[in-house]
């Protein structure tokens, strides 16, 4: 096994070929935060492995609408709209099962950064004994993008929300369960 050194999309804070969560109270900026994100990475200006490159963005949302939320975001962040791209998918597309679309839409526009917002909403239905709660149904949720980030070298983000009652721990504070 030859070692490779990380590669950053954002030096310190989002690597190329893993996955990176973010978890944020509502009304907290999450999304504002993420549109200076992408406007920094379409503009190159991220200090990292893609600085001085600027890089296209693949956005997989549905709790928010492109037309009167994403994108007036993305405008006043200063993101350049011809590198930001959002993935079309239905209602049940999933995480786990739903790769395949996903690999097809980052190879057609170069994506360095799949942001998936909010990973919830594109979590599979739990089935036979299954729950969100459960670290085995996550690892399995989430392997397929996580495997996809590694082979296609992009950077993952995926975006939570903290459950409404207080943990005891930062675990229990950002995903309600060691999951």
């Amino acid at each position: 096994i030859k070692p490779r050194r990380i590669r950053w999309a954002w030096k310190g804070r989002l690597a190329l070929s893993y996955l990176s969560l973010w978890s944020g109270e509502s009304s907290l900026g999450k999304s504002t935060h993420a549109c200076a994100l992408f406007a920094a990475l379409t503009h190159g200006s991220l200090e990292g492995h893609l600085q001085g490159k600027p890089a296209t963005v693949l956005i997989v949302a549905s709790e928010d609408a492109r037309e009167d939320m994403w994108i007036p975001r993305l405008m006043v962040a200063g993101a350049d709209l011809d590198l930001i791209e959002f993935q079309n998918q239905t209602r049940d597309w999933n995480l786990r099962d739903g790769m395949e679309l996903t690999e097809q839409a980052i190879d057609k526009v170069d994506a360095r950064l799949v942001f998936i917002d909010s990973v919830l909403e594109h979590m599979p239905e739990p089935k036979g004994g299954e729950n969100i709660n459960s670290a085995t149904f996550i690892r399995r949720s989430l392997g397929p993008f996580a495997d996809l980030c590694k082979a296609r070298r992009v950077a993952g983000l995926i975006s939570t929300h903290p459950p409404k009652s207080k943990g005891t721990t930062f675990a229990d504070n950002v995903i309600a369960s060691a999951a």
